[in-house]
C-alpha cells in the first residue's frame, strides 16, 4: 500500500437499555404514542459522522435509510406499530461538550389496541343503560319500585367502576373513556331523580310526562354513544395527521441534508472533502456510521420524562454499522 491510502474496516456495536417515555393519555384508549430514541456519537463530526445506509436494500438518497427495522421485534402487548407512519428518523449535528456531534433521532409511533376496553368497559356500560331504560316498564308511583330499580342500577355502576379502576390509568386529568363513563353515570342519576320526583310531584306522574322522560332517556343514551364515537374519531384523525406531518418533515429534512452533503462534499485524491469554494476543504471524518438499527424487546411506558440515549455513556436498544477509515502505518 502507498503511504496516504485509507483502509476501510467494518465495525458493529450493540447496546441494550431500559427505555422510559412520557405519555399523553388524554385520548386513552385510542391514543397514539411515540417512542423517541436519540443516538449520538461522542466524537465531533471531524472524527466521525453518521451517514445513510449504502448497502443491502437501502438507497443512500432515501431518508428512511437512516433507520433499519428489518430485523426488529417491535410489537408490544398493548400496542402495535402505527401502520400509516410506523417510524421516522432525523439526522442533525448537536453540540455536545463544545463539539458538533452527529445525532440520529428515531421516533417509533405506536397505536394502542382499544378492543379490550371496548368489550370490557364500553359494552357493559351500554348494557347498564339499556337495563336502566327498562325502569319505564314498571308502574308509576311508590308501589312500582322505579326509584329502587334505578338505585340498584346505580349501585351496580359504582361497583363496576371499582372493579375497573385498576385497568384505567391513574392520572390527574380526564381521558376520553373517563368522560364517557361520567356522562353515562349522570344519565342514570337523571333517571333516578325523575322517578323520585314522580312520587312527590303530581305533574311528573302523568302519562305524557312519563312518556316524554322515557323518550328523552333513550335519546340521551343514543346521543352519548354517537357523540363520543364521532369525538374519538376526530381526535384520532387529528393525531394521525400530526404524526404523518412529523414524518414527512423528517423525511424532507433528512433528504435535503443528505443531498446538500453529497453535492458539496466530494473526496479527492488527497482524501479531502472539497466544496464549491477553496475555503470549503475540510478533512474527512475518521469514521462514517451507516445508520441506526433498532430492536426493542420491551418498553416500560410509565409517565416519566423521556430518556435520551447516548451511545458512549449508557447501554441502549440500538446498534449501528460503521466504516472506519484509518491510514496505514
Amino acid at each position: 500500500m502507498k503511504a496516504g491510502n485509507w483502509y476501510r474496516v467494518n465495525w458493529r456495536c450493540e447496546i441494550k437499555t431500559d427505555i422510559v417515555q412520557s405519555m399523553d393519555l388524554k385520548e386513552f384508549p385510542i391514543d397514539l404514542q411515540d417512542l423517541t430514541i436519540k443516538y449520538r456519537l461522542r466524537h465531533s463530526i471531524r472524527e466521525a459522522a453518521i451517514v445513510p445506509f449504502t448497502v443491502g436494500n437501502f438507497k443512500s438518497e432515501d431518508a428512511l435509510s437512516l433507520v433499519d427495522l428489518s430485523h426488529a421485534e417491535l410489537e408490544l402487548p398493548a400496542y402495535r406499530l402505527f401502520n400509516k407512519a410506523p417510524f421516522c428518523g432525523t439526522m442533525e449535528d448537536e453540540i455536545y461538550f463544545g463539539r458538533d456531534c452527529s445525532t440520529v433521532t428515531v421516533q417509533l409511533n405506536y397505536a394502542r389496541e382499544p378492543m379490550y376496553y371496548v368489550m370490557n368497559i364500553v359494552s357493559i356500560e351500554m348494557a347498564l343503560l339499556f337495563v336502566n331504560l327498562g325502569a319505564w316498564a314498571l308502574k308509576i308511583g311508590p308501589t312500582g319500585g322505579r326509584y329502587i330499580f334505578d338505585l340498584i342500577v346505580i349501585l351496580t355502576e359504582l361497583n363496576f367502576r371499582g372493579m375497573i379502576n385498576d385497568k384505567l390509568p391513574e392520572i390527574s386529568y380526564l381521558t376520553i373513556i373517563d368522560k364517557y363513563l361520567l356522562a353515562c353515570f349522570f344519565l342514570k342519576m337523571a333517571a333516578f331523580a325523575f322517578h323520585c320526583a314522580q312520587i312527590s310531584v303530581p305533574m311528573f306522574a302523568g302519562r305524557e310526562a312519563d312518556s316524554a322522560a322515557g323518550v328523552a332517556f333513550a335519546v340521551g343514551l343514543v346521543a352519548i354513544h354517537l357523540v363520543f364515537f364521532l369525538y374519538a374519531i376526530r381526535l384520532r384523525r387529528l393525531r394521525e395527521t400530526q404524526i404523518k406531518a412529523q414524518c414527512e418533515a423528517a423525511r424532507s429534512t433528512a433528504n435535503n441534508r443528505h443531498n446538500r452533503r453529497m453535492s458539496m462534499a466530494l473526496y479527492d485524491s488527497d482524501a479531502l472533502v472539497t466544496g464549491t469554494d477553496e475555503g470549503d476543504k475540510i478533512p474527512p471524518p475518521v469514521a462514517e456510521v451507516q445508520g441506526v438499527q433498532v430492536g426493542i424487546v420491551g418498553i416500560s411506558a410509565e409517565a416519566l420524562s423521556a430518556l435520551n440515549i447516548d451511545a458512549e455513556e449508557i447501554e441502549g436498544a440500538t446498534s449501528n454499522e460503521a466504516t472506519l477509515m484509518t491510514p496505514p502505518t
